[in-house]
């Protein structure tokens, strides 16, 4: 073929037609001349007239346009669909176009059903501070504004404050075969709610028996806890300090999630008490019952100054009384036995040790206070 204008690559004015392409390309460098191209379509029709496909240099197959509307197969042959096949394709159609439950909305639905405890007024408590603590819309609102983010991270000294929510994602219950377990952030979190409600007016909630029941590690039930709770005292602190600057009318308006009993929680007789009870067995089959008895004595006198502390106080019982085992087992020369006491009181070294991060100045003082083991 001859081409008035030569070849934009090459200069070369011979061209060829390739037929299965349906295009006209350089015979040197292969270059394709668009201008060239064969528009002319070869059209397919059925029996009723209708264009089904059209093949050409662009388009190759069945026509993208007619492909759910055909109702023929591959042969021109009609489709015909039973009822049951029908339906089948409409739900299929139906649940790959629904949208995916939230999971504030599983966690609403878990707290309101009666498998839960707790009275109405605990739980309407609890859906307020999910909607608080683990929603990305809140914490972007608190973020976009500037009076409120840098109230909250000078409450968390000068860090970015993280959603709980975001932390929760990483949580996975795998059990001996490391298999997981269907919606486990949504009861993990159910319980975790519920247990910051439950301590904001006071009441008691067995979190470890939930934790079994719904099939939840009771140490991620206690560290969404955790999480949440450090997030709401930041929110608080960050309130009050714009109340000090003054900047109500810039920031955002306040939470209204009372502080009620959530930092100042108080142990009770029996609560040290079941924990000492934990730990004597095994003390005195380490150490014998003489300095074992004496050891209980330590500890018990070291928690009652422990409860006393504005901090310490607000912990959990067990980790404070692991904490000052492993002091007083260390100063009578045994040491390596942290994995041990934790084993006894029912708590994790993970959590042991956060406690130790955060308190062990304080924790040393009260043991020097109490220890006689090198007096």
């Amino acid at each position: 073929m001859k081409h008035e204008e030569n070849c934009m690559e090459c200069g070369n004015n011979e061209f060829e037609h390739d037929d299965v392409r349906s295009e006209y390309h350089c015979t040197f460098c292969g270059c394709i001349v668009e201008d060239q191209l064969d528009s002319n379509p070869a059209q397919f029709m059925n029996s009723e007239g209708q264009i089904e496909r059209e093949l050409n240099s662009n388009r190759l197959g069945a026509d993208e346009r007619q492909t759910w509307l055909n109702t023929r197969d591959a042969s021109g042959k009609p489709v015909v669909y039973n009822r049951q096949q029908r339906l089948r394709n409409r739900n299929f159609d139906r649940n790959s176009r629904s949208e995916r439950t939230w999971l504030k909305t599983d966690v609403e639905r878990l707290i309101d059903s009666p498998n839960m405890p707790g009275i109405r007024t605990m739980k309407t408590l609890a859906k307020k501070i999910l909607s608080q603590t683990h929603s990305t819309e809140e914490h972007a609102k608190r973020m976009a504004n500037s009076v409120t983010w840098k109230a909250m991270k000078d409450a968390n000294y000068g860090q970015d404050v993280p959603l709980p929510l975001n932390q929760t994602r990483h949580a996975q219950k795998t059990s001996k075969d490391d298999t997981r377990n269907g919606n486990y952030s949504t009861r993990m979190i159910a319980i975790a709610t519920l247990n910051i409600a439950a301590r904001i007016m006071g009441i008691e909630l067995p979190t470890r028996q939930l934790s079994n029941v719904f099939d939840v590690e009771h140490d991620h039930v206690i560290r969404e806890s955790t999480n949440i709770k450090k997030y709401l005292i930041i929110i608080w602190k960050a309130e009050a300090l714009i109340v000090e600057q003054g900047n109500q009318i810039k920031s955002l308006p306040r939470m209204g999630i009372p502080q009620g009993n959530l930092q100042s929680r108080i142990w009770s007789e029996s609560d040290i008490r079941a924990a000492i009870d934990d730990l004597r067995p095994s003390l005195e089959k380490k150490f014998g019952t003489m300095t074992a008895r004496l050891m209980i004595t330590e500890i018990w006198a070291m928690l009652e100054e422990a409860r006393d502390h504005t901090y310490l106080s607000g912990q959990n019982i067990r980790l404070v009384a692991a904490g000052l085992t492993v002091r007083s087992t260390q100063a009578r020369g045994v040491s390596r036995l942290k994995q041990r006491i934790a084993d006894w009181l029912g708590i994790t070294t993970t959590r042991l040790k956060r406690l130790e991060k955060d308190y062990s100045l304080v924790m040393d003082a009260i043991f020097n206070n109490h220890n006689s083991a090198t007096r």
